[in-house]
């Protein structure tokens, strides 16, 4: 031990000998939490035999006195913490003590009753409120789940902190996290050998596989979450699976089983009563709609999904609603309501705390902004939105959003340095097994012509060559940088 933490803990040694036998237990039992904690938790977790769960917040209290613990306030409450040293400490002594399992699991308990909570509390009117909540609890949350794929843990009640939390991970940006999570969970013989556990992992996996592009590794775990639960015979299990193999049907280009199997699980969500998945899947056959270019199609199913997803508070699917209609403004070229919509959405997921929502939202008022001849402000937005869905994995927007960098680009006279993106993007696309929607491949391909005439075959199949070379961090990388921008095409 160096010197300075000699006398650092000299210093602690000292404090702690000065405690209380009960400030003494709740000092070890806090080293628990990971960041901070609140009185509630601190109640629930230290609040056991011989301590009481009225007697904490003296016994916290004074801690803060004695500069052991320190606290917070803001309007959503006080909280506390250790320094890490502190904690450090303290964990050695609950180690001492031997209640550090005993400890580990009232934690774990604690945070997946939140979990279960805020699985529902996410997708209604306090949305904002969960995800800030969560937001601030995610390193408790990753250690109730660390200790749930433990040796001394509960593997099932790790599948169902997962469970709880697929909307978190997706709306802030932690779905490789969840992913990485699931692969463990799926390992794991406990839950192999459970139908309803694997097929609720499953599900989630399939979600947050989608989510990240991985679509072959989505389309095997739905599948296999659908037999699963067929097996079980659970009939309120069935649509939400169906619904979302259809959504990763359709960014695999095949629309027309996709358009089937979402009118199945519509028909299962309404005779069941499920007002969320119903929503959704109008949402996703509007979706399919728009794909298709069929506008007759898909308008009846925007508008009930928008009406629907309003009467039930449900700020996600409500912004995705805007969004369709926006690129339905944009078809008609609209170019007003296309802004509107776009706009709409991204206020919505502003004030949703929906940072995943807000940045497609971004992005496509940056496409707009290209046809609209404002190249400074769709170059902003573009740059903001692409290294959040990068930072976020989201593989198909963060290449429909490298491709409006190539498209904006080609529209302020960079033919070279456009040639490069698309080149990239398209490596990308098919690396990932994603092609585009008819309309966006006519447009695609018209684009390449013209720069192909522009810059003449060898150029073109030059910068081509050097753009199917770039990973996808080397092309965002490129396109977001200004010394790039500033000598492209000069």
């Amino acid at each position: 031990m160096l010197p300075r933490q000699q006398t650092l803990r000299a210093l602690v040694d000292w404090s702690h000998d000065l405690l209380q036998d009960d400030e003494q237990l709740l000092l070890a039992r806090s080293s628990v939490f990971a960041g901070g904690f609140d009185l509630a938790a601190a109640e629930a977790v230290c609040g056991a035999d011989p301590l009481t769960p009225e007697g904490v917040v003296d016994l916290l209290t004074s801690l803060v006195d004695k500069s052991l613990v320190s606290s917070s306030t803001s309007e959503h409450g006080t909280r506390y913490g250790m320094l890490e040293t502190i904690r450090d400490y303290a964990r050695i002594k609950l180690i001492e003590r031997g209640e550090l399992r005993e400890s580990c699991s009232r934690h774990c308990d604690h945070y997946f009753v939140m979990a279960k909570a805020a699985r529902h509390g996410v997708l209604g009117p306090a949305q904002s409120e969960w995800l800030q909540r969560l937001e601030s609890e995610h390193d408790n949350l990753r250690a109730a789940m660390a200790h749930s794929l433990s040796p001394d843990g509960d593997p099932f009640i790790g599948a169902k902190i997962e469970v709880a939390l697929q909307a978190f991970r997706m709306m802030r940006g932690y779905a490789t996290e969840g992913r990485d999570n699931v692969r463990v969970l799926l390992s794991l013989p406990a839950i192999r050998q459970s139908d309803i556990a694997n097929a609720h992992v499953l599900y989630v996996g399939g979600v947050l596989a989608y989510e990240l592009g991985e679509t072959e590794e989505a389309e095997r775990m739905l599948e296999a979450c659908l037999v699963l639960r067929r097996r079980i015979g659970d009939p309120a299990a069935i649509p939400p699976p169906m619904s979302t193999l259809a959504a990763v049907r359709l960014r695999r280009g095949d629309s027309l089983r996709a358009r089937e199997g979402e009118l199945e699980a519509l028909a299962m969500f309404r005779e069941l009563g499920d007002s969320i998945g119903e929503a959704i899947a109008l949402l996703h056959l509007a979706e399919i709609g728009v794909h298709r270019g069929d506008e007759a199609e898909m308008l009846p199913y925007v508008s009930q999904s928008l009406a629907l997803a309003q009467q039930i508070g449900h700020q996600e699917v409500e912004s995705d609603c805007e969004k369709v209609l926006g690129e339905l403004a944009l078809q008609r070229s609209d170019l007003d309501a296309a802004r509107q919509h776009f706009q709409r959405a991204l206020e919505i997921c502003e004030a949703a705390r929906d940072r995943r929502g807000a940045a497609v939202a971004l992005w496509r008022l940056g496409h707009l902004d290209i046809a609209l001849g404002q190249a400074l402000r769709a170059r902003q937005r573009l740059d903001e939105a692409l290294l959040t869905l990068r930072a976020f994995r989201m593989g198909p927007d963060t290449i429909g959003c490298l491709e409006d960098q190539a498209l904006l680009a080609h529209s302020t006279g960079s033919a070279e340095r456009a040639v490069r993106l698309c080149a990239a993007a398209s490596a990308a696309r098919t690396r990932m097994s994603l092609p585009r929607p008819p309309r966006a491949e006519a447009r695609w391909a018209t684009g390449l012509t013209e720069l192909r005439a522009r810059l003449g075959d060898a150029s073109f199949d030059a910068n081509w060559d050097e753009g199917r070379q770039w990973g996808l961090d080397d092309a965002i990388r490129m396109a977001t940088a200004p010394a790039e921008r500033a000598t492209a095409d000069t």
